[in-house]
């Protein structure tokens, strides 16, 4: 019950700064940041969201992804994922684990992990085993962080929002605080967004 609660509410939070995103003006002054839970899975796991990403939204560009982390409690008895995944099938009901609830990013992370496994090697930690290294090929999960402008935005905002988001993307002290909690910098076209 308090994991559904949770996710209603924050399902309305995102849902309402969505919104009201999607109706500002199309000047270039308001933008949107998002997360790819908002933009790619919300609009996958709800029937009715009170804001419409394919004609709310001009896409500018995806500006920085972070990797998942599957942590395990220091007193836990595994020091693997190997390990705790062969813990899990030994006894599927005895192993929990936190998210931020039903529908979010984390919670669907752990379900594309249960049923693909998988995962690529962030850059910021090269010493921490991938999921693909721990035995489980072909799982891949970032949260990808997308830059939004309300639809109908004339073109040459577009194109000055794409260009001034590449170059901040590429300023070295932007770059050092995105890595701190493992965020990877990336910047792009509307295209090249498209494609990610």
């Amino acid at each position: 019950m308090a994991s559904q609660f949770r996710s209603t509410t924050a399902r309305v939070r995102v849902a309402r700064w969505a919104w009201h995103s999607s109706r500002a003006r199309p000047d270039g002054y308001t933008v949107a940041i998002a997360p790819n839970g908002t933009y790619a899975m919300a609009t996958a796991l709800y029937d009715r969201l009170p804001y419409d990403i394919e004609r709310g939204f001009a896409p500018v560009g995806l500006l920085a992804t972070t990797p998942i982390f599957v942590c395990i409690h220091p007193n836990a008895p595994w020091r693997s994922l190997a390990e705790l995944v062969a813990a899990a099938k030994a006894q599927p009901t005895s192993i929990t684990y936190a998210s931020a609830g039903a529908g979010s990013t984390s919670h669907l992370f752990v379900e594309l992990l249960l049923d693909m496994i998988g995962m690529q090697r962030g850059a910021q930690t090269p010493e921490v085993p991938t999921v693909s290294e721990s035995g489980f090929p072909g799982y891949r999960a970032l949260v990808d962080f997308g830059l939004f402008a309300p639809a109908g935005t004339p073109q040459p905002i577009l194109d000055r929002l794409v260009s001034e988001a590449r170059i901040a993307m590429k300023l070295p002290g932007l770059q050092l605080r995105l890595e701190s909690p493992a965020m990877e910098a990336v910047g792009g076209t509307p295209a090249e967004f498209a494609t990610s």
